[in-house]
């Protein structure tokens, strides 16, 4: 067997397409709905229900819904390049629907693809694999053209869950995932004709069938796996399995007979292969499982959704086992877009410009909330009803040629067009209770109502922005070992907040603007690397828009903004920094410089004139820009040495960095002389760069003024004088600081406690007491300072990125070797410049003796 996938489609509370299913599933995404389902006691059963359906929704209206949408993704791609013409169609639709609700399902599925295509139904969840094998022995021989599986399934009705929890309970269900509903659609054709008419292909079924087990849901039979063991053995052996997607974590006979079988075949599998249980993540899908797992297989490898390094080149294998104990397994394999573009960020594993088709930023920045904010996805154009002649007979239009608005309009309709025909055929598991019992479960009168489908993205986009923005924290603050985690899962989450469609650039816009009211600054980090992501000239207005005016009390937020831009592709950034760099704002005028300085579009003449603008904010961003330089420029050393003695903090601490870092030592007597006052706790660090053992009494000075914090202990620690051990031992006690106080510690005398002793002070005076340290020796980490200690401590990659730096600049100012490093780029760039600026210290001839500040 060898089919093409020419189609896929996917729906689930998950998303509404199989691509989102990727990336938001991926991401953490979305939040799970609050379900209005109760039971008799009072607690709330949870249920997996599509949001932009609601949870009230009669069980046709659902499935037909459910089945439709995936459909109509699976053929989009399809129009106008090939005409479907004659066509298998298989449906699967759950038992608990009546047969006339069953046949309204098909017809209208039928009627999608066009008049005269008949269906088949699929009884089961692994009748879809059986139909794979009827579709190959009849594709390409001069009948159907291509045929079109569909499977859809609800538990999200009174009904069903009332009959679920009047069950016994299965002795396979342990810890069950929880009631859920949705729909796959498949379309393979003969690879040949798909060849013929340039149809694009999407991957290859290369096997499937389907054996009865001994095992069932409802009896306790000896899982022996020896039906699945057949399967999988039987399946081709050109390459062992990549991944695996199924029923692992679903209960205990699936998990039993997919061990037993693998253990059996395990050279057919790659050791280090992935492994995916999509309803452990969305819930139980019932008779839509099987082909939910193929389609969702296909789909996360096409994409480039695999950790396993050998997945997406490899084979991979979906399964299933209906309740009857029916074992089905395909094995398939997934073909990348034709595209490189199409790939994800996160599968190329640096920030690269993806492309959003369709999205558009509104001048106002504010997307309305019109028709598609508040349609919602029931079909109007095709009623589920019994008679075969109430089914409208206007052609519809292809889904490719439907717009969003189009598509969501399908949705209400169905809340006057009723399916009392159809409910009133079910049969209701509640009657079988007694009237004087209260029912075992009922749906609450508030809750659960239908979500609009763009509400449904921007709270995925939202909630994937938050997430991106505490990751650019930990990316930040985090130890460094971790950052190429953090990274990739800025990336992961970066591919989802992209997939929310064409809001996405006005939802980004939003978030900039919430980011700017939040105290935390890392809130603008997420909006701006993320449209910094995204192609086109749409991402870069709403950048524009977005930092146009940024208030004076937003320096920190202008600061990580250009550091996200920094770090985004987007190939017109040099004209946005340009258009910011000439704003009224002077937090988004310093923005620009601090852009266009990290391109190296502002020479040195031009950073010396903007050493004289009035706004502190500029003058700190040229600073930090004349810290870049390779080599000092003598020009600016009388300015320079003026903003040294600036009553801004920030301005203050850049300018005597920078001199320091040249070999210059006016911030020192300025600190010494009580000049530079608006150096605040600046002026413990500038001691650490350029001062000596007799600066110990003005530190203590210094800190009589500036309040205790974690830089401030940190910086103490690095000065290196053993007799700073009390002040330091004094602020374990204190619960904010204490952690920072006993880093502080080991940066001074090592580690010289054991770890769960660290925060205790009489811990540290007994092991300080036992070092008889010399008060003439500066110390690190317990050894006479020299420069191949300094390096050791970033070598583990323990410390935070803030913390390596002030180490480098150590460095510098003290051997004078090296370059200034600024590790906030994407890996490896931190590591590269660290590599450099220790080759130049190895080298350096004018190393301080060991243990001596000079």
């Amino acid at each position: 067997m060898r089919l093409a996938v020419v189609g896929l489609g996917l729906v689930s509370p998950a998303g509404l397409t199989s691509a989102e299913h990727v990336f938001f599933l991926r991401a953490g995404a979305p939040p799970p709905q609050p379900s209005p389902f109760v039971l008799a006691r009072g607690d709330a059963l949870p249920v997996g229900f599509c949001p932009w359906l609601g949870a009230r929704a009669s069980l046709p209206e659902r499935i037909g819904a459910l089945a439709l949408a995936a459909l109509d993704e699976a053929i989009a791609p399809l129009d106008g390049v090939l005409d479907l013409g004659p066509s298998l169609l298989f449906a699967g639709t759950p038992g608990g629907l009546g047969e006339s609700e069953r046949a309204s399902v098909e017809r209208l599925l039928s009627r999608r693809l066009g008049r005269g295509v008949e269906p088949n139904r699929l009884p089961g969840a692994a009748a879809p694999f059986a139909a794979l094998g009827q579709a190959a022995a009849v594709l390409g021989g001069g009948g159907p053209r291509a045929a079109v599986l569909v499977a859809a399934d609800s538990l999200v009705s009174v009904p069903c869950l009332a009959d679920l929890l009047a069950r016994s309970p299965s002795p396979w269900a342990l810890a069950r995932p929880q009631p859920a509903e949705g729909a796959a659609a498949l379309v393979v054709m003969d690879p040949a004709v798909a060849g013929r008419h340039r149809v694009p292909v999407l991957g290859h079924v290369l096997d499937a069938a389907v054996a009865q087990g001994a095992s069932t849901d409802d009896d306790d039979e000896i899982v022996d796996g020896t039906a699945l063991t057949r399967l999988l053995r039987a399946a081709p052996r050109a390459a062992p399995l990549g991944a695996v997607f199924g029923q692992l974590e679903v209960d205990s006979l699936r998990q039993a007979e997919w061990l037993l079988a693998a253990a059996r075949s395990s050279a057919q599998i790659e050791s280090e292969h992935e492994s995916r249980c999509l309803e452990a993540e969305i819930g139980v899908v019932g008779a839509a499982s099987g082909l939910m797992s193929l389609v969702f297989g296909l789909a996360f490898l096409r994409h480039g959704a695999a950790r396993a390094e050998r997945a997406a080149r490899a084979p991979f294998a979906a399964w299933v086992i209906s309740r009857d104990g029916v074992r089905g397994l395909a094995v398939a394999e997934a073909a990348p877009p034709r595209d490189a573009a199409a790939f994800p960020v996160a599968m190329r594993g640096i920030p690269r410009a993806r492309p959003l088709p369709g999205a558009r930023f509104t001048a106002a920045g504010e997307a309305t909330d019109g028709v598609e904010d508040e349609a919602l996805l029931f079909p109007d154009d095709e009623a589920l009803v019994d008679d075969d002649e109430a089914l409208i007979e206007e052609d519809v239009a292809p889904a490719s040629a439907r717009s969003a608005a189009d598509l969501e309009k399908q949705l209400d309709a169905l809340e006057q067009e009723s399916l009392a025909a159809l409910a009133g055929g079910l049969d209701d598991p509640l009657a079988r209770f007694d009237a004087a019992e209260p029912p075992p479960m009922r749906l609450v009168e508030t809750g659960g109502d239908p979500l609009p489908i763009a509400r449904f993205h921007r709270v995925i986009l939202d909630d994937c922005v938050d997430a991106v923005a505490s990751l650019a924290r930990d990316r930040a603050l985090r130890p460094a070992r971790e950052r190429p985690a953090t990274e990739a899962r800025i990336l992961e989450q970066l591919d989802a907040i992209h997939a929310t469609g064409p809001g996405c650039i006005d939802g980004l816009f939003r978030a900039i603007r919430r980011a700017l009211a939040a105290t935390d600054p890392f809130r603008i980090w997420a909006p701006v690397f993320a449209l910094g992501c995204a192609e086109g000239g749409e991402s870069l207005q709403a950048l524009a828009a977005g930092l146009d005016a940024l208030p004076s009390d937003a320096r920190a937020h202008g600061r990580l903004a250009a550091e996200a831009l920094a770090l985004a592709p987007h190939p017109e950034l040099p004209r946005l920094s340009a258009l910011l760099a000439a704003s009224a704002s002077p937090v988004t005028r310093a923005l620009g410089v601090e852009l266009r300085a990290r391109r190296g579009a502002v020479p040195p003449d031009a950073l010396a004139a903007l050493l004289r603008d009035p706004s502190a904010p500029v003058v700190e961003a040229a600073v930090r820009a004349l810290g870049r330089l390779a080599r000092p420029e003598p020009a600016v050393i009388a300015d320079l040495r003026r903003q040294v003695r600036s009553p801004d903090a920030a301005v203050a601490w850049q300018a005597a960095r920078v001199l320091l870092l040249w070999g210059d030592e006016d911030p020192c007597v300025a600190a010494r002389s009580g000049q530079a006052v608006g150096l605040g706790a600046g002026a413990l660090e500038v001691f650490v760069l350029g001062g000596e053992a007799d600066d110990l009494p003005r530190m203590q000075a210094w800190l009589a003024r500036t309040p205790v914090t974690p830089a401030v202990l940190s910086a103490i620690g690095r000065f290196g004088h053993a007799g700073a051990w009390a002040f330091l031992v004094h602020h374990l006690a204190e619960e904010v600081l204490s952690d920072a106080a006993a880093s502080a510690l080991e940066a001074l005398f090592g580690e010289r406690v054991p770890a769960a002793e660290r925060k205790l002070p009489r811990a540290w005076r007994a092991a300080i007491a036992a070092a008889r340290l010399d008060l003439d020796v500066r110390y690190r980490r317990g050894e006479p300072w020299r420069p191949e200690v300094v390096m050791a401590e970033w070598a583990d990659g323990a410390l935070p990125r803030h913390e390596i730096v002030a180490r480098a600049d150590e460095l510098l100012a003290r051997v004078r070797a090296g370059t200034p490093v600024e590790l906030d780029g994407w890996t490896p760039a931190p590591e590269a410049q660290l590599e450099s600026l220790a080759a130049a210290v190895c080298v350096a001839s004018s190393t301080p003796p060991a243990g001596r500040w000079r």
